[in-house]
């Protein structure tokens, strides 16, 4: 059992939290990228997507040709067909502008309080392990590839994110976690008073 609970310790949350105040996170196997989230500028707007939907809704016993290739729409019906596959884009775009942050670019200590400082948004890189299959075949048309480092990223719903000194959030829903955390939080839950033996 408590081999199993390292396991889950290691490149968790609470083993990246702890290793961030003590500065170790570099030596534990941890890189800290910074990113910032944009609107996705080839993606249709949320409105304009359900005004092409309602336009292909109100012709659609017109015999639409949904797999036509348009280079130049020429019609509004076109218009409606190029919005409406331009839905399946992702809705936003990740940019990475900083990689390899140091302690002080992630977090500070004053009035004896531990708060995450960064700007946008960390993807959290742990080398020491590699993604499990469970992982990559998470979802039903995941298809079975080479595994990778687990990537993991830390999306702030709020400022001045406040840490204990056992690495834990004061508060859990300050932050939303995307990639490998996502999917560990309920594979491998560990006791909040967790403490590695070695």
């Amino acid at each position: 059992m408590e081999k199993n609970r390292l396991i889950a310790y290691k490149g968790s949350q609470v083993h990246f939290y702890k290793s961030l105040i003590n500065d170790t996170f570099t030596k534990e196997g941890y890189i800290i990228n910074q990113f910032k989230r944009v609107e996705n500028p080839e993606r249709s707007s949320e409105q304009e997507i359900q005004k092409a939907r309602e336009l292909l809704r109100l012709n659609r016993n017109f015999n639409l040709d949904f797999s036509k290739k348009i280079v130049t729409p020429l019609t509004a019906l076109d218009s409606a067909l190029v919005t409406v596959r331009k839905a399946r884009l992702p809705k936003f775009k990740d940019y990475l502008y900083k990689s390899k942050l140091k302690k002080d670019e992630v977090i500070s200590f004053k009035n004896n309080t531990n708060t995450l400082t960064f700007d946008n948004n960390l993807s959290v890189v742990y080398t020491n392990e590699k993604e499990e299959e469970g992982y990559i075949l998470r979802n039903v048309f995941s298809k079975k590839r080479e595994a990778t480092y687990q990537t993991s990223s830390i999306i702030p719903l709020e400022k001045n994110i406040v840490l204990d000194k056992s690495g834990i959030l004061i508060k859990p829903l300050s932050v939303f976690y995307e990639g490998y955390w996502s999917y560990e939080k309920f594979a491998h839950a560990l006791p909040l008073d967790y403490e590695p033996t070695h």
